[in-house]
């Protein structure tokens, strides 16, 4: 056990054949490397974000949530049932028709009582409409505001328009101070979110992929820092990142009930996430990666090990893409969605607020649909 101990905290796990630590101590007043003593200014970088989206939700969004009419109060909590509430725990949360048939039987309830009970029973730890409006907001206001620095910074850079300009004089290439501050803020960002969904731990397949999503950008974030392969990792972060700002729109639009509106971001959203993380990503920085470090460098297990990050972000890329299409299909073939558990993981996405969604009656359809999440969320 000591000899894998030992094996997996030399330079010889991390880095490429022929590179030492040493080659990333920082040149006294020439250039800076990263160290992983930087990542200490996380901890309160993760404390401002707290303190200012308390700020955020407390003096602007709840006052704008409360002005456009959004409700803030909670489904009821249902009757105190141990029959009910055994078959909603151990059994099912939707239960079939005939078992709500079999239920009400026994409880001498009409089907209408039991199935009210259900949604009330799904709806005990869900956020209400306004929670879910100032978190969104959140949301939005930080994915704008690392979506324009990362912009500014980026574009300036060769390397974002020569993707092989990456590992360019590997593995001295210095740090600047603007993708320093870039992964911090994003790693701080990605370390607030994980504890929030853990901390909520509502137990859906949703916020599995939710918690797997943050766990895997953190795995690649610190990785790609460590051993200074910071510029490609910062387009890949700049990439995942870039479709976000639109879903918040959509999900903000939705919880004021500007449904076709809320559509519109929905569909342009569902296209970038598209071209970002299934055209962008894989065959332009995924693909760059494994081609162009074995052949500069080898292989080495670092290099496997973000290899299979990689490969776990993509499959969840995939998965929730898939999700998205199917919504996306439902809404233009016949104006709604069928089923509500769609939706939710649609606007979930990799965002993970509001990872338990909230059920509400769509002012254009009859039909009951989830409110918008992520994502997730986050997800």
């Amino acid at each position: 056990m000591s000899d894998l101990l030992y094996w997996v905290s030399s330079e010889q796990f991390w880095l490429p054949q022929g590179v030492s630590w040493s080659q990333l101590h920082s040149d006294k007043g020439v250039h800076t490397y990263p160290k992983p003593l930087d990542l200490l200014v996380i901890l309160p970088i993760v404390l401002m974000l707290l303190v200012l989206q308390i700020a955020l939700e407390k003096f602007f969004a709840d006052v704008f949530g409360s002005h456009l009419g959004i409700s803030d109060k909670k489904l009821a909590v249902p009757s105190d049932t141990t029959i009910l509430w055994h078959v909603f725990k151990m059994v099912t949360t939707r239960p079939s028709t005939k078992h709500v048939s079999g239920m009400a039987r026994h409880l001498g309830w009409n089907h209408k009582e039991v199935k009210l009970w259900f949604k009330q029973a799904r709806g005990v730890n869900k956020p209400s409409t306004m929670a879910k409006f100032k978190n969104g907001c959140w949301h939005l206001t930080y994915h704008l505001f690392v979506l324009v620095y990362g912009l500014v910074i980026l574009t300036r850079a060769p390397f974002f328009w020569n993707i092989p300009l990456c590992y360019q004089d590997y593995p001295k290439i210095p740090l600047l101070s603007s993708i320093a501050g870039y992964y911090m803020l994003q790693l701080s960002f990605y370390t607030s979110s994980l504890l929030m969904v853990l901390q909520r731990g509502s137990g859906h397949v949703e916020s599995t992929s939710v918690i797997i999503h943050h766990c895997v950008v953190l795995g690649l974030l610190l990785l790609s820092y460590i051993t200074n392969f910071t510029r490609i990792g910062a387009l890949v972060i700049f990439y995942h990142d870039l479709p976000k700002c639109l879903l918040e729109v959509a999900k903000l639009l939705h919880y004021i009930k500007f449904t076709k509106l809320s559509r519109g971001f929905l569909f342009v959203h569902t296209v970038s996430f598209f071209i970002a993380r299934l055209g962008i990503f894989p065959f332009c920085l995924f693909s760059s990666i494994i081609v162009e470090i074995p052949d500069s460098f080898g292989t080495f297990p670092g290099f496997w090990l973000g290899l299979i990050l990689l490969l776990v972000l993509q499959v969840l890329n995939v998965y929730w893409f898939q999700h998205m299409s199917n919504v996306v299909s439902q809404l233009l073939r016949n104006g709604k969605v069928e089923k509500d558990n769609k939706e939710e993981l649609m606007f979930q996405s990799d965002s993970e607020d509001d990872s338990c969604g909230e059920e509400h009656t769509n002012g254009n359809s009859e039909s009951r649909q989830t409110a918008p999440e992520e994502s997730n969320m986050n997800r």
